[in-house]
């Protein structure tokens, strides 16, 4: 038995958590989870991809019901303290308890809906998504008092979508706050935003937790809350360790330095003006050289290294399709002079760059700074103003279907669509990755053999065979990322576009698939990231976007000191 005190909020005995899959699987998310929130208590989830965290957060809020054996003696019992008495029901708490996860940013970016900062602040009243009533006077001022102290204000009439990640995620914080919650529930909340967005919502968060309730989840080691007082460690839906914590901070940072490859990695730009060295971390004009420590992914498990990166080798892909050879002697991307507005905003202004056919790039910048745009005009999803060029394989136009089927995208807002059409559809993993051929999202012709048998190579080189009949939509995101590497590589592309490939994904999770896209022989890489620590070793050179213009751009080079 819990022990339940003046202060206790919530507890968890012996609760589980079944979810039907497809046809007759059901995947216990959550077994016997026995746990104790008191008021004052700040606690970091941690566990890999699949170890229950999401969900232990949807059982809080109340969004999921414990399993239910009945008969009341062999059922675990959620009860809720926060008005002062005991109920098992969160009906009269649920709206009072808010929760930020990567559903409901994604929701606001893939709806359709044009709806401004002010209208999704709105919702947070009422716990909606959409704006359906009027708010009355003291709704206003509530609104405004929570946009002006989280500096929210001076984008009330914007465009929720056209937001960076780091500010739509402030966005969501003060949409959660203006309903006066109960307690603050915080999925993955720090994943996808650069080093300044992650300090500045880690400083809101210190300070709102003092006064509300909040629970976190995380995998990276520079993903804990140092101000965390508790920490509970998941495993297949199974709590392995729950405890106070002292030091926190230290402990998580720990973690990190040991996992990490040479602590003495040195990341260098070699621009192609002159033969000057730059740090990625102070790249100057005047050709001093500088130098910042690059924490590099840890090594993999050696057994894991045999099995996957020795002995396998990509599967041969089918003959490039007609009109887009890539000869190795004309480049891939060529951009001259590509400017693009997005309304009365510029979100690149006079881009020239070049992709060689032999080499792979990272692409870094602030949230903001322009990457993905940038990897939209490459797909010829936006076009450039009058005079900018943008040529693909030596030729200007020619048909976009053919230029997605050789130049994939894998994105997180890429994933969401296809959530979204699994969950109409009913997608299953098989379908999501043979859709891959044509294009689609969420559906696939039916397959030659030579076709199918290409998708099970792939799913098989991804170690995702057993999701060939799960949904899409019943995945978690490891699980998903894999299926749309699978669905991007089934067609043997030229050019692989990643944006942000590893977010939301658990270390061993992201340490494999760099592993494999490392391996890839025939298939060029373009990887959009805004940390140091997610570039592979066979990048080769780097682009560094700021407010939409290029400020470096050359070749990189990772030397051990």
């Amino acid at each position: 038995m819990s022990l339940i005190t003046p202060g206790t909020l919530l507890t968890l005995e012996g609760v589980s958590v079944t979810r039907s899959l497809s046809g007759c699987e059901r995947l216990k998310a959550l077994e016997d989870v026995c746990w104790t929130w008191n008021r004052g208590e700040t606690w970091a989830l941690r566990g890999a991809n699949g170890s229950g965290k999401s969900t232990l957060l949807r059982l809080i809020c109340g969004e999921l019901w414990p399993d239910s054996s009945g008969e009341k003696s062999c059922s675990g019992e959620r009860t809720y303290f926060f008005e002062g008495v005991a109920k098992t029901s969160p009906l009269s708490v649920k709206d009072r308890i808010a929760l930020i996860s990567p559903e409901t940013q994604d929701w606001y970016l893939s709806s359709g809906y044009a709806l401004s900062v002010r209208q999704v602040l709105s919702t947070g009243f009422f716990n909606e998504l959409l704006p359906h009533r009027i708010l009355t006077p003291p709704q206003e001022a509530r609104l405004l008092e929570v946009a002006q102290n989280l500096q929210v204000d001076g984008w009330l009439e914007r465009d929720v979508r056209s937001l960076s990640n780091g500010q739509r995620r402030q966005v969501l914080l003060a949409r959660a706050l203006v309903g006066n919650p109960l307690a603050l529930l915080l999925d993955e909340f720090f994943e996808g935003v650069d080093s300044p967005s992650s300090t500045r919502l880690r400083l809101l968060i210190k300070d709102l937790s003092r006064s509300v309730p909040t629970v976190y989840t995380g995998h990276r080691d520079d993903g804990a809350l140092e101000f965390a007082s508790h920490e509970m460690w998941l495993e297949r839906g199974r709590v392995v360790r729950s405890a106070k914590v002292e030091g926190l901070e230290g402990s998580a940072r720990g973690d990190g330095e040991k996992g990490r490859r040479g602590e003495g990695a040195q990341l260098e730009l070699i621009t192609p003006r002159s033969s000057a060295s730059f740090s990625f971390t102070a790249l100057s004009r005047g050709g001093s050289k500088s130098t910042a420590k690059l924490p590099v992914s840890p090594p993999l498990p050696l057994s894991w290294t045999k099995r996957h990166v020795l002995s396998r080798t990509a599967p041969t892909g089918p003959a490039r399709l007609p009109g887009l050879s890539a000869s190795p002697s004309v480049p891939l991307v060529q951009l001259e002079n590509v400017t693009v507005r997005r309304g009365a905003k510029t979100v690149l202004e006079n881009v020239s760059w070049t992709l060689e056919s032999h080499q792979n790039w990272v692409l870094l910048g602030h949230n903001g700074a322009g990457k993905s745009t940038l990897a939209k005009v490459i797909r010829r999803e936006l076009h450039p103003l009058q005079g900018g060029r943008v040529r693909h394989f030596g030729q200007e136009g020619g048909s976009s279907w053919k230029l997605w089927q050789r130049i994939p995208l894998v994105s997180s807002e890429a994933g969401t669509l296809h959530r979204v059409s699994a969950a109409g559809l009913s997608a299953t993993g098989k379908t999501l990755v043979a859709s891959g051929f044509e294009g689609w999202m969420g559906y696939a012709p039916i397959l030659e053999p030579e076709r199918e048998q290409k998708v099970l190579e792939w799913m098989d080189y991804f170690e995702v065979l057993h999701l060939r009949e799960r949904p899409a939509n019943r995945m978690s995101a490891g699980e998903l990322k894999r299926c749309l590497l699978a669905r991007a590589l089934v067609n043997n592309p030229d050019l692989l576009i990643l944006d942000e490939p590893f977010d939301y994904l658990d270390r061993v999770t992201k340490t494999k698939l760099t592993a494999l896209i490392s391996t890839l022989e025939r298939t060029r890489f373009l990887l959009i990231a805004h940390r140091l620590e997610d570039i592979p070793e066979s990048a080769t050179h780097v682009l560094r976007l700021e407010g939409g213009r290029v400020q470096e751009q050359g070749e990189l080079s990772l030397a051990r000191l």
